[in-house]
């Protein structure tokens, strides 16, 4: 699965659910070509035992017309919860390949953080107050799609044929 803003029954926690500013700036860069070449690329997971890191898988990118970017898989670390407020972490991935997170600020009501210029967002994760883990379903897919099936082209989930 690719791009998702779960409904509320179906997050882990209702802020999951909510529509952000910075999940249409996301829509936008997949309209504009960035975005993941298959359904796999570069998928953010939880660990097999949950640590405060997320694996991300290999793939190939496009990053605001940077054509095809070659992402290695590997480990991406999040920076220590808050004590008392939760946060949303963004997964990136950089013209140059590199994947990294981006911290959110704790609150008790989390915003994400504003996406870094020339990257794109593979993933959001919610970083609950006094987290240890992270765990599968505090990882929301946000890759877009921009690959070509047969004679349709995918541009931000959407086909052109």
């Amino acid at each position: 699965m690719t791009f998702t803003i779960p409904n509320q029954a179906d997050a882990s926690v209702p802020a999951q659910a909510a529509v952000d500013k910075v999940d249409i700036d996301m829509l936008v860069s997949g309209f504009v070509g960035s975005g993941v070449s298959t359904a796999t690329d570069c998928a953010v997971t939880a660990q097999a035992v949950p640590d405060m890191t997320v694996a991300v898988a290999a793939g190939t990118m496009t990053v605001y017309g940077s054509g095809g970017v070659a992402v290695a898989a590997g480990n991406v670390t999040i920076t220590t919860a808050d004590a008392t407020n939760p946060r949303f972490d963004l997964i990136i991935v950089s013209q140059a390949g590199v994947k990294s997170a981006i911290a959110g600020t704790p609150s008790a009501t989390p915003v994400f953080p504003a996406i870094t210029f020339a990257c794109v967002c593979i993933a959001a994760v919610y970083v609950a107050a006094g987290a240890t883990s992270i765990v599968s379903a505090a990882i929301v897919d946000k890759r877009i799609f921009t690959g070509v099936i047969g004679n349709t082209t995918c541009v931000g989930n959407m086909y052109i044929g």
